[in-house]
């Protein structure tokens, strides 16, 4: 080829054009030259395989202690464990015998577990598979509802009950098999929790060790349809509930499937019983009440929970509806229902009516609140934020402690948010999830005159984490930006800018936007960049993401 191209060089180096015989020597050059090149780039690709199996052999990740793999493992699946992700952990396992050890030493992997339905024989096997690998790690078991619809009559003493199998089993691992800190389970009926209790008779304890019934500390009962408490409190099936539970999720049956066992909806779950004795809530450290019954009910049991620090109240979605002739709710003191020790309050699936608990409730050693509305209520924002400033100043005279407020999908008036906010000096820490107002609520935020240090005034002078999450694309951050200059001192007419104060009390910004069909956000800004490169702030400003 080398004389070849000799004999052509009048054609390579000049402009001649070839002659026909000489065309047919340039055209098998050609050839010759792009199998060479074939030959070299699959060399090369096979060159730069092994270079990266021998960079990969000195990789720190091969040196990762197994207990940081477990930590990444823990990460990469969903929680509480169930089949489909327990495979997920198995084809991880597959991989080498690091990863191999990793998994199945890794106790966090195996100490929650999920049922979806009623338990067979191999999710029975399933559970104590896990469980046995789980260490001295605090264990988790949810139950989901059985398969089997329950008939019309289920719970009465000549019907057969439709998952008698799947009662008698858990019954077993209840009685038998490891301890448990936290117990889930969903029931159909009131009636099946009533079975369950019966079933621990036919299980009897090896030894002195007490049952894993007994030893549970947290347990959340979900009930979906028909409700048939007994009428007298001496028989009510939640004196069962064992001694050492503190922390408690009681989900009741919607208003309207109450109804079907107590007479018309307008009175039905007014006469439905619901006995929570005061030794049980009397006890509790958490306490969840899933409600939408009508009457004055959920307050009657509320004076009893002086231990609770975590109180949650899920409306449903529905009014809360009592009647102000109501006994219990003439007898309210003045001071409203005393609860000492509650740190979080959180108010879920809340229609703007479900704030007149607000009025009810005294926690003087409240830290956070947060309310969770409906987000098709169109909440009245003046009244919302006068009752929680009433709340916090005047009822549970609270702002010596109060640090957190958290909001989730409320349509909301600017103005009154502000007015909210402003008057609410001590906060510490700010979320607005799917809230929506105005970016001039960072305006007049800015221009407010609660004083911050001599010198300076601006609102919120202890904010220390601000989220705005799920905001709308349309937001202009102009305003939050100005917001967060005026904190730091910004001296835009210096060259190049300052930060006169880098160390104000907001350490943490996190912003995000619903999804959209733009791409663009703030996080490119000037001003940003400057916070992010001159402050110990952190800042995660999420962009705004395509909508395919």
């Amino acid at each position: 080829m080398e004389t070849e191209s000799y004999l052509l060089s009048h054609l390579l180096n000049t402009n001649a054009v070839p002659e026909r015989f000489e065309v047919a020597s340039i055209q098998l050059g050609i050839h010759f030259v792009q199998n060479t090149l074939s030959q070299l780039q699959r060399q090369t690709r096979e060159l730069e395989g092994q270079l990266r199996q021998f960079h990969s052999v000195l990789s720190p990740a091969r040196r990762l202690p197994v207990e940081i793999l477990g930590e990444i493992f823990s990460s990469a699946i969903s929680h509480p464990l169930d089949e489909t992700e327990r495979k997920r952990l198995v084809n991880f396992a597959l991989v080498c015998r690091t990863w191999h050890n990793a998994v199945y030493h890794a106790h966090r992997l195996w100490n929650s577990i999920r049922i979806p339905g009623e338990l067979t024989e191999s999710s029975y096997e399933f559970i104590l598979s896990c469980f046995s690998r789980s260490g001295g790690i605090p264990r988790l078991l949810e139950i989901g509802r059985s398969k089997f619809k329950a008939h019309d009559g289920c719970g009465e003493s000549n019907s057969e009950c439709s998952s008698g199998s799947g009662t008698l089993l858990l019954a077993k691992l209840l009685t038998e098999g490891p301890t448990l800190r936290t117990l889930c389970i969903h029931f159909d009926r009131l009636d099946c929790f009533r079975n369950l209790l019966a079933a621990f008779q036919f299980f009897k304890l090896k030894d002195s060790a007490p049952r894993p019934w007994d030893s549970i500390r947290s347990l959340a009962l979900h009930f979906k349809w028909k409700w048939n408490e007994h009428p007298n409190p001496a028989n009510s099936i939640f004196l069962s509930i064992p001694s050492t539970v503190t922390e408690l999720q009681l989900y009741l049956p919607d208003f309207f499937a109450v109804a079907r066992g107590w007479g018309s909806h307008d009175s039905a779950s007014e006469n439905a019983p619901l006995h929570l004795n005061q030794d049980l809530l009397g006890r509790l450290s958490s306490f969840l009440l899933s409600c939408d019954w009508k009457g004055a009910r959920l307050l009657a049991h509320l004076p009893y929970c002086t231990a609770v620090e975590t109180l949650t109240l899920d409306f449903k979605h529905m009014p809360m509806r009592y009647d102000q002739s109501d006994e219990f709710v003439r007898r309210i003191p003045d001071i409203g229902i005393l609860l000492p020790k509650v740190h979080t309050l959180s108010l879920q699936n809340t229609l703007i009516e479900g704030l007149n608990i607000l009025q009810f409730l005294n926690t003087p050693s409240l830290i956070r609140l947060d309310i969770d509305f409906t987000r098709e209520d169109e909440v009245s924002t003046y009244r919302f934020a006068k009752r929680v400033e009433a709340f916090i100043k005047h009822r549970s005279q609270c702002e010596g402690t109060f640090r957190s407020l958290a909001l989730h999908h409320a349509a909301t008036k600017t103005e009154d948010l502000a007015y909210l906010l402003t008057n609410l000096p001590s906060l510490t820490h700010v979320t607005l999830d799917d809230v929506s107002f105005k970016s001039t609520l960072f305006e007049t935020l800015r221009s407010s005159r609660i004083n911050l240090r001599p010198g300076r005034s601006i609102s919120l002078p202890h904010l220390e984490t601000l989220e705005l999450l799920d905001l709308p694309y349309t937001f202009d951050p102009y305003y939050l930006v100005q917001f967060l200059m005026k904190r730091k001192g910004y001296d835009a007419g210096s060259v190049p800018p300052i930060l006169r104060y880098p160390f104000d009390s907001i350490k943490r910004l996190v912003v995000t936007y619903k999804q959209a069909k733009l791409s663009d956000g703030l996080g490119g800004r000037e001003e940003i960049e400057l916070l992010r490169n001159n402050t110990d702030m952190s800042l995660s400003i999420g962009p705004l993401l395509y909508s395919m």
